[in-house]
């Protein structure tokens, strides 16, 4: 069974979402639904330390060929350890939460659309096989797209025509973008189009470098890369709580993710660099974490500044992938797995001081921190890990980080780095915010 893991997990979200559509029992469903995501956690652990202890396995080929689990590795499973992880607080979170925002009638829908978004974000993570990974990112969107749309007390309707408006788009780009690779190179999943790309010919390089930027535009719209960001900091800061944290946390992880396979597994990193492609998402982090920031520091509303604050740092992902080696690939995953969880804490915490005081505008949180010790806690330990205070996760991407862009023969990153630390600590400050919440 703990070889067949992820697959169970695939299957046990899926009949549990149908069994949500089913049930009165509203009272339970987010007891079942923690307690699904905490079993699927325990399973990924299994199967993590029998990966550590017998080597990476191959699935049969029906399932290969279905689903496109080829190869169960290490990676994989860590990263899916983590959502589930990251997953299964928020359905605790939610327990006490949800119902203030959302009509007591709607949460099993509500229920079901998450577990089928993440059975299909389960599927991304480990699938190697283009057709399947596009449906499920699909199924990912649009199931985002109808828990935005269940009524609750902040309505948004422009911020969500806006959502499927530009998500729709970016889908667009990235089936044209795999499209151009399949007809080219006739390769179905990663591990052909790598094979089929060491063949490269010079004369096709306009070819293969409009098709990757297609799809990291296409990805790059869907996991705010700059400038495609402009559906996002305003839905999240109307959505409910641990919707915000499930989408911000877990959800829009899933563009880098891709871009990581494509590039890594797919193109290849000589290739990348050959095409001057990682110059281009080097730039394009280098933006995402400068403009975040500036666009945070002048918010007002606490989790709007939050929503830019996660265009921010997924530059650094966007960056670390860029700099187009291994060391900056680990960077990339570390900072990505490392954001899935704080940025949750901060959005539980935020959605807790909602509950408590009725805003989240940052003037009228004066003196939450009396009222709220623990909350705010936890709060500050999110913003000072992503400033990159030493030994917490925001230091350790930040410095390594540092390290990668010198060992890739560029210093430019490396200011850049620290300016953006300079500006998350900014938007993230004692005196601006966390003094303000305590006096």
């Amino acid at each position: 069974m703990i070889r067949y893991g992820p697959i169970f997990c695939v299957v046990l979200l899926l009949v549990s979402a149908f069994y949500f559509q089913r049930t009165k029992r509203v009272h339970m469903i987010h007891q079942i639904s923690g307690g699904i995501f905490f079993i699927a956690f325990i399973l990924m652990l299994f199967n993590f330390y029998y990966i550590n202890a017998y080597g990476a396995y191959l699935y049969p080929s029906f399932l290969s060929q279905v689903l496109g689990f080829k190869v169960i590795s290490t990676l994989s499973v860590l990263v899916i350890s983590v959502f589930y992880m990251t997953i299964a607080a928020i359905t605790w979170f939610s327990n006490y939460s949800l119902r203030k925002y959302i009509d007591p009638s709607k949460i099993p829908t509500y229920y079901s659309l998450m577990h089928i978004m993440n059975a299909a974000i389960t599927i991304v993570v480990f699938t190697d096989t283009f057709v399947t990974l596009y449906v499920a990112y699909v199924i990912i969107i649009m199931a985002a797209y109808h828990m935005i749309q269940i009524k609750n007390k902040v309505a948004a309707p422009y911020e969500k025509l806006r959502f499927l408006t530009m998500n729709l788009f970016g889908l667009f780009l990235l089936f044209v973008g795999l499209a151009m690779m399949v007809y080219k190179t006739h390769a179905m999943d990663f591990e052909m189009l790598h094979a089929a790309l060491n063949t490269f010919q010079s004369e096709d390089a306009n070819y293969y470098t409009l098709s990757m930027t297609l799809c990291i535009v296409g990805l790059g719209v869907n996991g705010v890369l700059f400038p495609f960001f402009a559906w996002m900091p305003d839905l999240f800061a109307t959505t409910p709580a641990p919707l915000s944290a499930q989408l911000s946390a877990v959800t829009i992880k899933i563009s880098p993710i891709v871009m990581m396979k494509l590039v890594f597994s797919g193109y290849g990193i000589t290739l990348f660099n050959a095409l001057h492609l990682n110059s281009v998402l080097v730039i394009l982090g280098i933006a995402s974490m400068l403009s975040g920031s500036i666009f945070a520091i002048h918010q007002q509303d606490l989790k709007k500044m939050i929503a830019y604050s996660t265009i921010s740092q997924l530059g650094y992902v966007y960056l670390a992938i860029g700099i187009g080696n291994e060391y900056g690939i680990r960077i990339a995953l570390y900072q990505l797995l490392a954001h899935v969880v704080t940025k949750a804490a901060i959005y539980m915490s935020v959605g807790s001081m909602y509950e408590q005081v009725g805003t989240t505008e940052i003037k009228r949180l004066k003196g939450v921190g009396k009222q709220l010790p623990i909350t705010l806690g936890c709060f500050a330990l999110g913003a000072i890990s992503m400033v990159g205070i030493p030994i917490l996760p925001g230091f350790i991407t930040k410095w390594n980080l540092s390290l990668a862009t010198l060992t890739s023969g560029s210093v430019i990153p490396l200011f850049v780095i620290l300016i953006s630390a300079i500006l998350n600590a900014t938007y993230y400050s004692t005196d601006y915010n966390q003094w303000l919440f305590w006096s």
